[in-house]
């Protein structure tokens, strides 16, 4: 495809409000050298004023001869059904509140790849290190260290043991600080 044919105005309309009005940047740099090549900007500019490589203009203009405004579109949007799903999520969770040492791991903490790992023998589905990023932001699952938790006493023995144990503990208020002193300089 050595040269652009000049856009018709009602599909160069349309190509501009695309521009405008899309919240993807990528679909914003395909208009752009699309909306370039019109102008009659020649490739190799229409890369460096993009900062994109010249196949990515080249691949564009050719999908945008061959499929017209559909070719503008990202192509990905039927990769298939999404692998994490609600199931998926279910089953993280109540992974993730377990130890990597109750699943037969030597580790004591949880990494991505790690649950990259269990999560495909728990489920079958081998999920990306960054669709399992997605997966734990989207149970809210925090970094850091295992909060513990209190048991509240429930027989009357416990209760007596526990406040046994507060009334022994001295009250501790603030120590006093001592600033060392140092020898003046004469």
């Amino acid at each position: 495809m050595d040269r652009f044919a000049k856009l018709h105005p009602q599909v160069k309309r349309v190509v501009v409000r695309l521009q405008r009005c899309t919240r993807e940047a990528a679909m914003r740099t395909r208009c752009d050298i699309v909306l370039d090549a019109d102008a009659g900007f020649s490739k190799a500019e229409i890369a460096r004023r993009r900062r994109v490589a010249r196949s990515t203009v080249y691949r564009v203009l050719e999908r945008f001869a061959a499929f017209g405004l559909a070719g503008l579109y990202d192509w990905r949007r039927e990769n298939g059904r999404c692998k994490i799903d609600e199931a998926f999520l279910r089953r993280l969770d109540s992974v993730v509140r377990r130890s990597p040492q109750d699943f037969g791991r030597p580790r004591p903490t949880w990494t991505r790849e790690l649950l990259v790992a269990v999560m495909a023998e728990e489920t079958g589905v081998a999920a990306s290190l960054s669709a399992m990023s997605r997966a734990l932001a989207k149970i809210e699952a925090r970094r850091g260290r295992r909060q513990r938790t209190a048991v509240p006493p429930t027989t009357p023995r416990s209760v007596m043991r526990a406040t046994r144990a507060t009334r022994r503990q001295p009250l501790r208020g603030p120590r006093r600080v001592r600033w060392p002193r140092f020898a003046r300089r004469r």
